[in-house]
C-alpha cells in the first residue's frame, strides 16, 4: 500500500503549448436507414465498422443495434457513435452506403475532440529529467477550459528543455480556446516507484517499476489563524490574526472584512492574493471600539463577516464562516486603582475615628476599625487580577 503525504503544497508544473492539431472527433449520428432488399441484411452494424461519410473515413465506436424486421419496413431511425482522425464539426445531410443499407445523416453533435499537442514546461519542480504525464490527468487552461490526457506520455529533456507531444481529449465548443502559446498547468505530481528485493519473498521476470501519479486535490477556501480559540481584543487597544487561502487562484482574489455590529474596526480591511502569493500569510489588525459602556462578564462577543471576489470562478462569492471576536472592557492601571482604593478606605477609617456615639462618646480609639488590613486585601485581590476592568473591580470590592 502507498499512502501520498499531504504536503500542503500545490505542485504545479507550468507549460507552454508549442504546436496544436485536431486528430480526431469522436461524433454522434442521427441516421435514417434504407435497406435493398434484395439483399442479406445484418442485424447490426458492429463496431469498428468503417463507413465513408462526406470523403472522411468514420469508424463505428459502438454496437449499433438495427430493427430485425428491417427488410419488410424497407426505413428506420437509428444513432451510430463513430470516431473520425481529423476535425470534423457538422455532417448533417452526409450519405453513406454499407453493403444493403443506405444512411442518411440527418442529424449530427460533437461529443469531444481529440488534439495534439505539442508541450513544453515553463518551470519543472522536479529534479527527473524527464516528465511522464499520466492518462486521466487534466491539463487546466483557466476561464473554465480543461483537457484531459488521452494517453500516458514522456515530456523528455533532450536540450535542456523539458519537451514532447500529447494528446488530450476536450469539450469541442472549448476546443478553439487552446491554441499555440497558450498556458497551462498540470496539477499532477508524478514519482517512480521501485520494487526492491526483500526478506520472504522473491521477485520475478516481470517489471518492477512503475510511475505513480498522485492528485493535487487543494481545495478552495480562506485559512483563518488566530492565537487561542478566538482573537481577544481590549476596547482601545489591538490585536492581530492571519489569513491565507487555501488553493492557488487563477486570478487575483480579493478579501473584504467589516465588523457591522461597529464593536471593533478592522485597520486594513480589504486584502488581495494573488497566484503567486495565495499561500502567503497577511496580518489583519483589528481594534476594540470603547463606546463607554460598562459591559458584564469577562468579555463580550462580536463577529466579523467576509466577502470574497475574484474572476476566479471557484472563489467568486466564496462563503466564509463569520468569525467571532472577544472584546474586552477598557483596562484598568491596577496601580491607580489600590492606590483610590486605598485612599478611599483610609477616608472612611478618619470618618469612624471622628463619629460621635450616643453614651460612648467619640468611636476614636474605642471601636476597632472594620478597615483595618482591607485594604491590603484587596490590593491583594487586584493585583491577582487578569485583565481588570471596571465588571472586575465592582465584584472584588
Amino acid at each position: 500500500m502507498i499512502v501520498p503525504i499531504d504536503d500542503k503544497l500545490v505542485e504545479s508544473t507550468k507549460l507552454n503549448v508549442t504546436s496544436k492539431i485536431v486528430t480526431r472527433s469522436d461524433l454522434t449520428l442521427d441516421v435514417t436507414i434504407k435497406v435493398d432488399s434484395s439483399k442479406t441484411l445484418s442485424t447490426k452494424i458492429a463496431k469498428n465498422t468503417e463507413l465513408t461519410i462526406k470523403g472522411f473515413k468514420a469508424v463505428v465506436t459502438e454496437d449499433t443495434e438495427l430493427d430485425p424486421n428491417l427488410s419488410q419496413t424497407l426505413e428506420q431511425k437509428a444513432t451510430i457513435k463513430v470516431s473520425i482522425a481529423n476535425d470534423v464539426n457538422d455532417l448533417k445531410g452526409s450519405q453513406s452506403k454499407l453493403g444493403a443499407i443506405d444512411l442518411s445523416v440527418v442529424g449530427s453533435t460533437v461529443d469531444q475532440k481529440e488534439l495534439t499537442l505539442g508541450l513544453q514546461t515553463l518551470d519543472l519542480q522536479s529534479t527527473n529529467p524527464n516528465l511522464a504525464i499520466i492518462k486521466g490527468t487534466e491539463l487546466n487552461f483557466g476561464s473554465g477550459v480543461v483537457a484531459t490526457i488521452a494517453d500516458n506520455a514522456t515530456l523528455q529533456n533532450t536540450t535542456g528543455q523539458v519537451a514532447g507531444q500529447v494528446k488530450v481529449l476536450i469539450d469541442p465548443q472549448k476546443a478553439n480556446a487552446i491554441k499555440e502559446d497558450s498556458k497551462t498547468k498540470l496539477t499532477d505530481e508524478t514519482i517512480q516507484i521501485k520494487l526492491l528485493p526483500g526478506e520472504g519473498y522473491q521477485l520475478g521476470d516481470e517489471k518492477t517499476e512503475a510511475i505513480l501519479g498522485i492528485v493535487d486535490d487543494d481545495q478552495p477556501g480562506v485559512r483563518i489563524i488566530e492565537f487561542g480559540d478566538n482573537t481577544t481584543v481590549v476596547e482601545g487597544k489591538t490585536a492581530t490574526f492571519q489569513i491565507s487561502l487555501l488553493s492557488e487562484p487563477t486570478k487575483d482574489v480579493t478579501i473584504t472584512i467589516i465588523d457591522p455590529n461597529g464593536q471593533t474596526r478592522v485597520l486594513n480591511n480589504k486584502l488581495t492574493f494573488t497566484p503567486q502569493n495565495w499561500y502567503k500569510l497577511q496580518t489583519v489588525t483589528v481594534s476594540g471600539v470603547d463606546e463607554g459602556v460598562i459591559e458584564p462578564g469577562d468579555f463580550h462577543t462580536s463577529f466579523l463577516k467576509y466577502t470574497v471576489d475574484s474572476e476566479d470562478a471557484t472563489y467568486k462569492n466564496f462563503a466564509v464562516a463569520d468569525q467571532q471576536i472577544n472584546i474586552i472592557d477598557r483596562l484598568i492601571d491596577k496601580e491607580e486603582a489600590i492606590a483610590g482604593v486605598r485612599e478611599g478606605l483610609r477616608s472612611s477609617s478618619e470618618i469612624l475615628k471622628n463619629l460621635e456615639l450616643p453614651i460612648i462618646g467619640s468611636a476614636d480609639g474605642k471601636v476597632p476599625s472594620i478597615t483595618e488590613g482591607l485594604d491590603d486585601e484587596v490590593a491583594k485581590a487586584i493585583d491577582g487580577t487578569d485583565n481588570l476592568t471596571t465588571s472586575k473591580l465592582e465584584k472584588i470590592l
